[in-house]
């Protein structure tokens, strides 16, 4: 579908036509676009501006469609960082409670004379809650680093 104008019934002169018209003193060079009667013009113009209503409602509902993609995008990439959210809690909270389920049954071991195995291993667990923590805390620092630095893939 082309583009439609609303000038239609108007002559479109050139440059050239312009400079040639500097030395028309008669006026020979004037040209309009021209129809036989008064109610072909009408016609034809009527055409024209019902072909550029068309032409418009066809970009508005593309400009529509762009903005209907773009809201649907947004509202996918909101539900997945909500469950991305939702799961690094849970995974939080059962991660606290099998670090404090292991401590618990650890102290039970110290309780019943086994105080070296159960200060091994409340050790050795508070060990690897620091080493998970402190990963935990490198990676995020080093997804960040490649947020804003793609260039930097190391």
């Amino acid at each position: 579908m082309g583009d439609y104008f609303s000038d239609f019934l108007f002559a479109q002169p050139s440059f050239l036509t312009g400079v040639a018209r500097l030395f028309d003193f008669n006026g020979t060079i004037n040209h309009y676009n021209f129809s036989h009667t008064s109610e072909e013009a009408d016609l034809r113009a009527l055409q024209n501006d019902w072909a550029m209503v068309g032409q418009d409602l066809n970009k508005a509902i593309l400009e529509y469609g762009k903005q209907t993609q773009s809201l649907h995008r947004q509202n996918i990439e909101l539900i997945v960082v909500q469950s991305n959210t939702r799961n690094e809690l849970v995974g939080m909270i059962f991660g606290f409670i099998i670090s404090i389920l292991t401590i618990m049954s650890l102290c039970y071991l110290i309780y019943l004379d086994k105080w070296v195995s159960g200060i091994a291993g409340v050790i050795g667990t508070l060990v690897a809650l620091v080493a998970v923590f402190i990963y935990g805390k490198h990676s995020q620092s080093k997804e960040k680093l490649l947020k804003n630095n793609p260039s930097s893939h190391k």
